[in-house]
């Protein structure tokens, strides 16, 4: 029997033998979905994963949230009402709101669809397939001519019958298909890429992959968590199926990040409490998760594209992060630094989520020198030898009944950028603030 612990003692483990209060065992779950398998007449020899319902999971829920009805009923046993409380179930009343993909990919743990996609929806192309086959595309003729050469005389001498002036793409198929099968497709000689033979291609695939993106965040800073009780990389990185000699610079860069400290004593990333932490709490907001990948995808081109001014920008970052709040905090006698650091910033994220803040005069000043971002905020606040930079969420004290005195501020700081910064030091496996002489630990 399997019995559920709710406690908020860290120490106590969900699900448990009745009779132990140890984990279960690896061999237990499986063990049992397998009997159930068998129970509902499933066959012996076919083995059964619990991670395998995860793709049938998302793929369904791909196929609920934007197939095609007829595609839906055709490949799962949902009716139109299934669908409708389904979709209702996770999206509540905006069920054609942009938040449709970003709901399901948090629902299996990922930060963004593009994992989602890319490694758990098996039906992404059927359903765009399908969903083209029903389309009635129209093009103006002249942008028809431009694309296929076929001009109106074809059109008429294949039995084409429409408007010539808005061409229905679906009465021609056959005159398409014909001039698609008569063409020829030999690959331009500039296109026929060896990677083997092409080691800038090559560096530039294996850096893309190697700097944030090689691994889900979820399964990286698990991985920290359990280093914390568990200090033998190998089994922890097998556990958490990170490569083991990436799995060992994560932890070191991590030990490293966690030993930065301010020129107090203090340490730059953590509180006092966290005595036994090696990685940052996930961030819970949808808004800010969606910042979040934002954040890491342009990371890549920028750190590759401009690498000496993303090194200066990670330095500041890192050296300036506040340990009270989640900003970045410059003196006022660091203007330029403060107009470089935005303008690194703002290519990674978008100008209009970030906030700063300072005395009426300083902000005037850079209002002036940043006025080709539009989208940035400002606030005046005091003490007015401060600059403070960061990402803005709306201020959830501003209107609230428990909060006495009434807020001036429309904004708040959002934790995403101590985060980000955070993970990038320890993601990115060729940190070189980490590895420079004048990083202290």
């Amino acid at each position: 029997m399997v019995s559920i612990n709710e406690t908020e003692n860290e120490q106590r483990f969900i699900f448990t033998l009745s009779s132990s209060h140890l984990p279960l065992a690896d061999h237990v779950p499986i063990k049992l979905l397998n009997l159930l398998h068998q129970d509902i007449g499933g066959f012996k020899d076919v083995r059964m994963m619990f991670h395998g319902f995860r793709h049938t999971a998302m793929t369904n829920l791909a196929l609920v949230m934007q197939g095609h009805p007829d595609l839906v009923m055709s490949l799962t046993d949902y009716n139109q009402e299934d669908i409708e409380r389904i979709k209702t179930g996770l999206l509540g009343e905006h069920i054609w709101g942009q938040e449709l993909w970003y709901s399901c990919a948090h629902l299996l743990g990922h930060l963004a669809p593009d994992r989602s996609f890319e490694h758990y929806n098996h039906t992404a192309w059927l359903m765009a397939s399908y969903s083209l086959s029903q389309a009635e595309i129209q093009l103006p003729y002249v942008m028809f001519k431009n694309i296929t050469g076929i001009d109106k005389k074809q059109l008429k001498e294949n039995g084409y019958r429409g408007d010539s002036n808005s061409i229905d793409l679906q009465k021609i198929r056959k005159l398409l298909y014909r001039k698609v099968l008569d063409k020829d497709y030999r690959s331009p000689k500039q296109f026929t890429i060896q990677e083997d033979h092409n080691p800038v291609v090559a560096n530039a695939y294996t850096n893309n992959k190697t700097l944030l993106k090689r691994y889900g965040l979820r399964r990286v800073i698990g991985f920290l968590e359990d280093m914390v009780e568990d200090k033998n990389v190998d089994d922890v990185a097998a556990k958490f199926d990170i490569e083991g000699l990436h799995a060992q610079q994560y932890f070191d860069n991590a030990i490293k990040v966690r030993n930065i400290l301010t020129n107090r004593g203090h340490k730059r990333f953590f509180t006092k409490t966290d005595t036994l932490k090696l990685a940052p709490s996930l961030l819970k907001n949808s808004r800010e998760q969606r910042i979040l990948d934002q954040f890491f995808t342009n990371t890549t081109a920028v750190r590759d594209q401009k690498n000496e001014q993303w090194n200066h920008f990670i330095r500041l970052a890192t050296s300036k992060m506040s340990t009270s709040r989640p900003s970045i905090n410059f003196s006022t006698k660091d203007m330029n630094e403060v107009i470089d650091f935005l303008k690194i910033g703002t290519k990674l994220i978008e100008d209009k989520y970030w906030l700063i803040r300072g005395s009426d005069e300083i902000i005037l000043l850079l209002k002036e020198e940043l006025v080709d971002y539009p989208g940035l905020k400002f606030e005046t606040y005091k003490p007015d030898n401060v600059i403070s930079l960061g990402i803005h969420n709306s201020n959830s004290k501003k209107n609230s009944k428990k909060n006495n005195k009434r807020e001036a501020s429309n904004y708040e700081y959002s934790p995403l950028l101590r985060f980000a910064i955070h993970l990038t030091l320890i993601l990115d496996l060729d940190a070189q603030f980490l590895k420079s002489k004048s990083f202290k630990q």
